[in-house]
């Protein structure tokens, strides 16, 4: 049997919601390695927010799609792109 994408295969084989097998795939993509085009390792995405995180002056950080915004004490932001 031939699934549409990842999250059905998930949703039909484990008996779960389509919309909770597409956030488990959601999760593997931002934790999983991943390779630049010249197949140079790089940290998985989550990676890269939990090192910003470390840094003293943010408090915060928001993880979206293709970019991150690091939060400091003093309100400001600073927007780091993937």
């Amino acid at each position: 049997q031939g699934f549409r994408n990842t999250a059905q295969l998930i949703a039909t084989t484990t008996g779960a919601s389509t919309g909770d097998a597409a956030r488990l795939v959601k999760v593997g993509e931002a934790t999983a390695p991943r390779a630049n085009l010249v197949g140079e390792v790089l940290p998985a995405k989550l990676e890269r927010a939990r090192r910003l995180s470390l840094h003293p002056s943010y408090i915060l950080i928001e993880v979206y799609e293709t970019s991150m915004v690091c939060v400091r004490s003093d309100g400001s932001a600073v927007e780091v792109e993937e």
